[in-house]
């Protein structure tokens, strides 16, 4: 019952998509640039925590994109609470990284491991899947490209994330290989319009190129 409502609620959506390709800092630029910043040893898979804390810093600057549709109208919630889509034994859940926003890197990276550890052994609690206001969806490490996720209600919006490859680009007018990545974003044009949507990415690219406002 409970699924045949979240689709009847997603059919009924006014749905939108913006698309985005952008190049990222390598693995070990980032590594570096944490330690020379810090002095410490980085976190595991830091471009997946600099993600989380780059939509964060984003939604803060555009906070329609973290409101909710009530089913009369536009709540704006007070706190940013990230979502992560995690795979478990009978499908897919979403981990929430509260207050994400004032959140350490960090902090950041120690929470998305525990939530990823707890979610593998069933192991989460009411309280680590409630209160999410965007959600991401990355399927990067299953070497998928670009893919567009579905938004789970009340929220206005949800974050597909591609894998981080090599292609071939231009580069000072000639061609050159830099770390690609694509982002979808899909939207509830109930509460959010294109424009506001296109700035939003468009912000959170220019996070994620120059993670040094991140870090």
């Amino acid at each position: 019952m409970a699924m045949k409502r979240m689709v009847s609620e997603v059919k009924s959506e006014k749905l939108a998509q913006e698309l985005k390709d952008l190049e990222t800092r390598g693995d070990d630029e980032l590594k570096n640039r944490w330690r020379s910043l810090y002095g410490t040893k980085p976190p595991q898979k830091i471009h997946r925590s600099l993600l989380i804390a780059a939509v964060a810093r984003a939604l803060t600057k555009h906070p329609i994109m973290n409101a909710s549709w009530t089913g009369t109208g536009i709540r704006y919630n007070p706190e940013i609470n990230i979502s992560l889509a995690m795979a478990v034994k009978d499908g897919v859940i979403g981990a929430v990284i509260h207050k994400a926003d004032s959140a350490k890197l960090g902090d950041i990276a120690v929470q998305r491991r525990d939530l990823t550890e707890r979610a593998r052994a069933n192991r989460l609690r009411p309280a680590d899947i409630s209160g999410g206001t965007f959600t991401i969806s990355n399927l990067g490490m299953y070497q998928v490209d670009a893919f567009v996720a579905i938004i789970t209600p009340p929220q206005a919006a949800v974050l597909a994330v591609g894998s981080i490859s090599d292609r071939v680009m231009p580069v000072d007018g000639k061609p050159g290989i830099r770390p690609m990545m694509t982002m979808t974003l899909s939207s509830d044009h109930r509460v959010v319009d294109g424009v506001r949507a296109a700035e939003f990415l468009s912000d959170l690219a220019n996070a994620i190129r120059e993670p040094g406002k991140v870090l």
